[in-house]
């Protein structure tokens, strides 16, 4: 992991090595903002913070890894009402489906600008920020048993791609389920 301390005026570079590509977090010192990023071996990030403690980084895969977090969460507060409501479970998976649709679209339209491996990364985000709520929705929102059929989007998680380390409790949470269905049945 690569750790920094800088002041905000800082022009002061920061050397770390990582051996592999996955995410990571900038966080002001005070832990109030925050802002993802794609680490990769060779990656050269410029780090901004602005005097309002936002922080940016030179990197459009940084920016759309951001948006692909914050569009996450506008989308359940904008559909919450919805979510919370709703008598179909099946039409709340087919509603963050259509989310990660959309999103999708967005990661297309700028892919010539990416390398493969941010590509790639954004769209196993894509999927896994979805599969994070709706975990979260079933286990705590809701608590349904691991036998309950709205965990059939479980079966789309790709348990053996490269990606699943930068947010790993989807596998988790799948093998806790399947876990517990194969020693209950």
């Amino acid at each position: 992991m690569i750790r920094a301390s800088l002041a905000v005026d800082s022009e002061e570079q920061v050397n770390g090595e990582i051996d592999y590509p996955t995410t990571g977090s900038i966080q002001t010192k005070d832990g109030k903002e925050s802002y993802l990023t794609i680490l990769y071996p060779g990656k050269v990030l410029n780090i901004t913070i602005a005097t309002d403690s936002t922080i940016r980084t030179n990197n459009l895969g940084d920016s759309l890894l951001n948006y692909l977090w914050k569009s996450n969460n506008e989308f359940i507060s904008q559909n919450v009402e919805f979510i919370f409501t709703s008598n179909t479970l099946d039409s709340i998976v087919t509603l963050f489906k259509d989310c990660e649709t959309q999103r999708q679209t967005q990661i297309e339209k700028q892919s010539v600008n990416l390398s493969p491996e941010e590509k790639e990364v954004l769209q196993h985000q894509n999927s896994a920020r979805i599969h994070s709520f709706l975990f979260y929705f079933g286990r705590l929102a809701m608590n349904f048993p691991a036998s309950h059929k709205y965990f059939y989007y479980r079966y789309s998680i790709d348990n053996n791609t490269r990606w699943a380390k930068t947010l790993p409790q989807n596998l988790l949470y799948k093998y806790e389920i399947n876990y517990y269905l194969k020693s209950v049945g």
